[in-house]
């Protein structure tokens, strides 16, 4: 990121190209720029390879972001993804790094269906939040659900107290120290590039559209959707029997990972299902 005049107004001003907040590839936020003599919203995102200190042709220091690139998405829907990522993965580690992967996956399965509220104007925002119950993000942390008092991992994930205002810049340096959280924006930075087309890895979800805990096994809904493989039953899914053969499951299992809390299964559409939904009974 560099500094370069520009007449605004027929006068001449600084104009820093990239205006809003800092990331590098490991996860880490490096700062935001927010200036009003600046072009740009503090709210974009970009990933830098670092910051540097040079000096300005007045001999004054100025921070400036190193190979910058923009990711094409609002800090707060980057973010909301991170502490999604975060809060719902029983904080293991690989489970972390699966939803953001699942999150894009999920989003590009219903775009591409022949679901018309799911065409033109539909964005990742949309589908996030429709991952998430449809709740906002001061239901989703405080809202009385699931026998708790919202989620107190997201609420950790913006360092906020319970019914404190949503602030998701209040905690920006503060998860720098924290190996789970760094490691969450880290595979939203690698799963955003996937979305805009700019990833040349592998989809670390395997395909995967869905999250669910152990809470499914005694669900006679899930019981009757899921077909879990035999490799995937494990920890709590250990005792899990299919109901239905796989050609008449509604998903399948891709991958169990245990956490500090509890075991996450990863799940996709199968053939079947996508038979009779083009959403793949999304």
């Amino acid at each position: 990121m560099d500094i370069s005049s520009k007449k605004v107004d027929g006068k001449p001003k600084n104009v820093e190209r990239d205006v809003g907040h800092f990331y590098n590839k490991e996860g880490t936020f490096e700062g935001k720029v927010n200036e009003p003599d600046f072009e740009g919203s503090v709210d974009d995102v970009y990933v830098c390879d670092g910051k540097s200190t040079k000096k300005n042709k007045n001999g004054d220091d100025f921070v400036t972001y190193n190979n910058t690139e923009s990711l094409k998405i609002k800090n707060d829907v980057f973010l909301r993804i991170a502490g999604l990522a975060y809060s719902e993965s029983g904080f293991s580690l690989d489970v972390i790094k699966c939803i953001p992967y699942i999150i894009v996956n999920h989003h590009k399965q219903l775009t591409n269906s022949k679901v018309a509220k799911y065409k033109n104007g539909w964005m990742l925002n949309n589908t996030l939040i429709k991952m998430r119950n449809k709740w906002d993000d001061s239901t989703y942390a405080h809202t009385f659900h699931y026998g708790a008092q919202g989620n107190p991992a997201f609420r950790n994930f913006l360092d906020i107290e319970l019914n404190e205002i949503i602030d998701f810049d209040k905690n920006a340096d503060g998860r720098n120290n924290n190996t789970k959280m760094k490691t969450s924006i880290e595979y939203t930075i690698k799963a955003v590039k996937y979305f805009n087309n700019d990833y040349v890895d592998e989809d670390y979800s395997d395909g995967g559209i869905g999250w669910q805990g152990a809470d499914i096994c005694t669900n006679e809904n899930w019981k009757e959707w899921l077909f879990i493989h035999p490799d995937h039953k494990k920890n709590a899914f250990k005792n899990w029997s299919n109901s239905n053969i796989l050609d008449k499951s509604i998903f399948e299992s891709v991958s169990v990972f245990k956490g500090d809390f509890g075991t996450t299964i990863i799940y996709k559409s199968t053939s079947f299902s996508f038979k009779n939904s083009s959403t793949g009974n999304l």
